[in-house]
């Protein structure tokens, strides 16, 4: 009888800190895209999608469009529409909610909650309002305003880049709920431009929207007035349900009597069963080195803060900043400086350790008794003077083993000179 031993698979080498998971093949939670312009019927196939059976409860988020209440009449629709105050805080707030209702949904094995938010036009509005308004109340727009109140006021890079972090921080909020999502859009054709800003007789296509709204989605469906529907994009991990618009595959149209909830069971496969929120970590800027050298300084910044200081400020550990004494100094040196002299002794290790090297009785044991005070200062356990004081200690130590080496050696030579 022949017997077969199976090897166990060699474990893999990895460095430390190196942090790996393995994928869970489940797929995120719908979050949809339906734009056109005016009177396509975006809205219309939203108030539809409440109707299905495979939906539990429904949430409607009118934004500006104040037809909420009218689309209830859709044959079969039902849903719930949310109140708010306008605000985007309100309008975050309440989104947050439904999140809320959506993960209990889910833990109690009810059918997935939809999410109606009708239109991401009217929400880019809001935040690009609230970006003007910024600009408008700047010291140095005020005074120009004071001299023209018609003057124009340019809304600067920095208030569009804090309009466009809040709407990142809504998508990512929008991904963090287990149901389905259906945002709506206005897009329209207009004229192209150059390099120099110039109209020219080209068409573009452009989404009335933030501009990444269309990549922010994994499913964007496209209506119009005078063609048929078409499905822009569909992410999807399977080639035959991908849909990307190339040359060889024009934007692909969809069936004649589609709906909603065709193309999120069916087309895309939704299986609720098998589906997660996506685990989305956002990047985020480093510090700068005078943000870092400013946290280090501060009399409340802890040893064991100033060492993760430390690691965040890798890349910057050679740049010279200006420290606490308006005097240069490298950013690594600032931060181990003040580690230094910020750790608190623990008293019973720097006993121990004295006393070991006391009881050192020859220069390597000493040596040995050095790398124990190093692994302990860097562990934040020995700070000043105690270190000060056991360096002092340790260097008249090893003196001292040294000299009785010497002696020891000189007093072994002497009979044998004596013989001689």
């Amino acid at each position: 009888m022949t017997s077969t031993t199976t090897e166990a698979p060699a474990k893999r080498w990895r460095p430390e800190g190196f942090t790996t998971r393995r994928p869970t093949g489940k797929t995120s939670w719908p979050l949809i895209l339906v734009e056109g312009p005016e009177y396509t019927g975006k809205t219309w196939h939203c108030a539809r999608l409440s109707a299905s059976d495979k939906i539990g409860e429904a949430f409607f988020l009118d934004l500006a469009e104040g037809h909420s209440d009218e689309y209830i009449n859709v044959p079969g629709a039902d849903y719930e529409i949310l109140v708010h105050d306008g605000s985007f805080r309100d309008i975050m707030a309440k989104i947050d909610m439904v999140r809320l209702v959506a993960e209990h949904a889910v833990a109690n094995g009810d059918k997935p909650v939809l999410l109606i938010i009708d239109s991401m036009t009217a929400l880019w509005r809001l935040l690009s309002m609230w970006a003007a308004n910024r600009a408008m109340n700047s010291n140095a727009n005020k005074k120009k305003l004071a001299e023209d109140p018609d003057a124009e006021i340019d809304t600067g890079r920095n208030y569009w880049n804090d309009a466009n972090q809040r709407h990142a921080n809504l998508i990512s909020l929008l991904r963090r709920i287990p149901g389905i999502v259906v945002v709506t859009g206005r897009g329209k054709w207009v004229s192209g431009t150059d390099n120099k800003g110039q109209p020219t007789k080209e068409k573009e296509y452009t989404l009335e929207t933030q501009k990444s709204l269309g990549y922010s989605t994994n499913c964007w469906v496209r209506l119009a007035r005078d063609k048929k529907p078409v499905v822009v994009g569909m992410r999807s991990p399977d080639p035959a349900k991908s849909i990307q618009a190339t040359v060889e595959n024009p934007k692909p149209i969809l069936k004649s009597d589609w709906d909603l909830e065709w193309l999120i069971f069916d087309l895309m496969g939704l299986d609720p069963a098998n589906a997660a929120v996506p685990n989305v970590v956002m990047p985020k800027p480093d510090r700068s080195p005078e943000q870092l050298r400013d946290e280090a300084l501060l009399a409340s910044t802890t040893w064991e803060q100033l060492r993760e200081l430390y690691a965040e400020a890798t890349p910057f550990l050679g740049i010279t900043i200006s420290n606490e004494n308006g005097k240069e100094e490298t950013l690594g040196d600032l931060i181990s400086r003040l580690a230094r002299a910020r750790v608190k002794s623990d008293v019973p290790t720097v006993a121990r350790l004295d006393a070991e090297i006391d009881a050192a009785s020859t220069p390597a044991a000493l040596n040995q008794v050095g790398q124990a005070i190093i692994a302990e200062i860097d562990a934040g356990k020995v700070g000043e003077p105690e270190r000060s004081e056991l360096h002092a200690k340790f260097k008249i130590r090893m003196a001292e083993l040294r000299a009785a080496e010497v002696a020891a050696q000189q007093a072994a030579q002497q009979p044998q000179e004596a013989g001689a």
